[in-house]
């Protein structure tokens, strides 16, 4: 800006005055995290015993746990982002069947889906079965066996013979 001086101010713009381009970034996102409890009968229940999977639609692994000195056990958080907006997510979550003995393990096999959506404001809206949390598992132990007894029938001074041994 400079004076004229004639009362009037002559203005020039610099070189970008008409290139004053500003980008924003928009992106949103939310999670999700399941959780239950297992429960043992029969037996008091040690911390790390069971494990658990969580599976994604094509049968893919994303995590295992174990559970807590009280049954319970989590997955972590699995994150969301702007492009998961508008689409429904299926997982599975079970018990993993080791084989301890005298265990006999809940077959349950729980269906979670997750649909996330863009609340237009930074997050997104991310809504889980209502079983997402109560993902309980219930075993029992019980413990067999059995015994079998023998021997043999020794007769002394008379010879054996069939009606003398019979037990």
């Amino acid at each position: 800006v400079a004076d004229n001086g004639d009362g009037t101010l002559k203005v020039t713009a610099s070189d970008n005055a008409t290139a004053l381009n500003f980008t924003n970034t928009y992106a949103a996102d939310g999670s999700v995290q399941s959780a239950g409890a297992k429960t043992l009968t029969g037996k008091t229940l040690v911390e790390n015993d069971f494990s658990f999977v969580l599976t994604d639609e094509a049968g893919n692994v994303i995590e295992t746990v174990k559970n807590a000195a009280d049954g319970s056990f989590a997955f972590s958080a699995i994150e969301y982002d702007l492009d998961d907006a508008g689409k429904t997510y299926t997982y599975t979550v079970k018990e993993v069947n080791d084989g301890k003995a005298g265990i006999t393990y809940d077959a349950t096999v729980y269906t979670v889906e997750v649909e996330a959506a863009d609340n237009g404001d930074g997050t997104l809206s991310v809504t889980a079965t209502d079983n997402a949390t109560k993902l309980n598992f219930t075993n029992t132990y019980a413990a067999d066996g059995s015994v079998q007894f023998g021997g043999a029938k020794t007769l002394i001074g008379k010879a054996l013979n069939a009606a003398d041994s019979s037990f």
